[in-house]
């Protein structure tokens, strides 16, 4: 068997997601008529994992489980009841830590550290762009036919966060709070739209917009004493889990547009001290390509480009690695189903 079929193997049937998300699962697809025995038929769990108050799922294991809850309880929207019914509590000490942090942006900063101590397949980047702040998520592994799903769950329950952690938007002229998906708008989501915030679709990212103001809101529950301990608890069961650093994240970071263009694969390599011939079978590991985190890349910046008015059409094709406009607005159309400049006028709702 080839290596990389082993290694992949290894992250998929790892303990890794805590049998707290399990519960929820199940919960759940209970609200919407499923059994528990329904749901746990067949699974491959071991008996008793589930009461035990440190056990943790494999990847494999909670994907199956909530495969079984989206086909048994014939909710399309099954990740969205997730989310709604997810609370900071169902995070155990990630969730502490949140409501401990002095403000959002540190308290967003600690949960990108830690997200692999709860969702090891996800990722979040924070940033601004002027009256939003963006929270991203990306997949550090492919999510296979539960993508759509996982991102629901996701993007719902961090929405569900902004209440419980004491931030308010004041003011009917503030910029709203936004739920952006990169896939086109399914139809499970019209009888969602008086329960979620707004919802944006071919976005061409998975990301919660908010008013840019609260990154640095105080929050009500701060508590430096609280955010220290949980902090080292967590250092701690990185360390115990082995999570030494994360390439997907690394490799997206050093994706960055400088006046040179994007660094090729081999400068990639060389900066995080591998060949290139390594990284391009890790990245295989997880699922990914150089070129496919490269364009994700590229639509991200030229997404951000965009709203520049100061530049041009043919500026942002040539910043975003495309000597001929031509071909980065074909680009862009198989990215958002829209040209840049209709982009640009009327954005991609």
């Amino acid at each position: 068997m080839p290596r990389s079929c082993i290694v992949k193997a290894e992250a998929l049937t790892r303990p890794a997601i805590p049998v707290a998300y399990g519960h929820l699962i199940l919960a759940v697809a209970e609200g919407l008529g499923v059994s528990r025995a329904a749901m746990l038929d067949g699974q491959q769990i071991p008996e008793g994992l589930l009461d035990r108050a440190d056990g943790r799922l494999s990847m494999l294991q909670a994907n199956t489980l909530l495969h079984r809850g989206l086909k048994l309880s014939g909710t399309p929207a099954f990740g969205y009841e997730i989310g709604l019914h997810s609370s900071l509590t169902s995070h155990g000490f990630v969730g502490y830590g949140l409501l401990s942090y002095a403000t959002l942006r540190s308290a967003v900063a600690f949960g990108s550290r830690f997200l692999a101590l709860r969702l090891p397949n996800l990722t979040i980047t924070v940033s601004e762009e002027g009256p939003q702040g963006v929270i991203e998520v990306t997949e550090t592994l492919a999510l296979g036919s539960m993508r759509q799903c996982m991102f629901d769950l996701f993007l719902v329950g961090l929405w569900r966060m902004v209440p419980m952690l004491g931030l308010r938007q004041d003011g009917a002229d503030r910029t709203p709070i936004e739920l952006c998906f990169d896939c086109p708008e399914p139809a499970y989501a019209r009888a969602y739209r008086d329960r979620l915030p707004a919802l944006r679709f071919s976005a061409g990212i998975n990301a919660l917009r908010f008013p840019v103001e609260f990154l640095d809101q105080p929050l009500n529950s701060a508590d430096p004493v609280t955010a220290r301990l949980v902090t080292q608890q967590c250092e701690q069961e990185l360390t115990q889990l082995g999570y030494t650093g994360d390439l997907l994240a690394q490799v997206r970071a050093l994706l960055s547009s400088e006046r040179d263009g994007y660094p090729d694969l081999e400068a990639v390599a060389a900066a995080l001290r591998l060949s290139s011939r390594t990284l391009k079978r890790r990245l295989q590991e997880r699922g990914f390509g150089y070129q496919q985190l490269l364009d994700e890349a590229r639509r991200r910046d030229a997404l951000r480009l965009l709203d520049d008015a100061s530049l041009s059409i043919e500026q942002i094709a040539l910043r975003v690695g495309y000597s001929d406009p031509a071909n980065f607005t074909r680009a862009f159309r198989k990215w958002t189903g829209r040209a840049p400049s209709v982009y640009r006028e009327h954005g991609l709702t």
